[in-house]
């Protein structure tokens, strides 16, 4: 059907009446927007895991935070044979921690330890980019950095992570 302003003028002029009628488009399906994908290190339940982390200073409390939320934890130390990697540090000590979804994970997240509960050692420029705010508590992370694992040395980050926390 023809819809027109010059057809009514038509009609008037022959003394018809014309009907018409007017059909909508028919509308396109609208796709859904997928949301751009979670950079590594920065997934929510990731996040929340390592936030509640911060400033528990008991292993035993520290790890059944871990394990609770299905994660492994092992702790790291430089590795003495080869600069710019770490390996499992099973005296209990170190500072730095790695987060593994399982015991033959390829990449880990790094997290202070038990050891640092307030991430005040000056080693955490090696994995994060840090800014300071007054008003945090003690630290917040932002994103995690990220490394590789490969026979159980774990290399250099893949990607640095965000970590904001008090001025010291």
């Amino acid at each position: 059907e023809i819809v027109s302003d010059a057809l009514d003028q038509m009609a008037k002029s022959e003394g018809r009446t014309v009907e018409y009628s007017v059909q909508p488009a028919p509308a396109e399906p609208v796709k859904p927007v997928e949301p751009p994908p979670v950079p590594e290190g920065e997934e929510p339940e990731l996040l929340k895991l390592a936030n509640s982390l911060v400033g528990v200073a008991a292993s035993a409390t520290w790890r059944d935070i871990v394990s609770e939320a299905g994660w492994r934890a092992v702790l790291l130390q430089a590795n003495p044979t080869e600069k710019g990697t770490y390996i499992v540090d099973d005296s209990g000590f170190s500072i730095i921690a790695a987060l593994m979804r399982g015991a033959e994970a390829d990449i880990a997240y790094i997290v202070p330890s038990y050891q640092d509960p307030n991430a005040s050692e000056k080693r955490w420029h090696d994995f994060y980019a840090i800014t300071e705010s007054e008003s945090v508590r003690r630290y917040r992370v932002d994103a995690l950095p990220v490394m590789f694992i490969e026979k159980g040395v774990f290399f250099l980050p893949k990607s640095k992570g965000r970590l904001t926390r008090r001025p010291q």
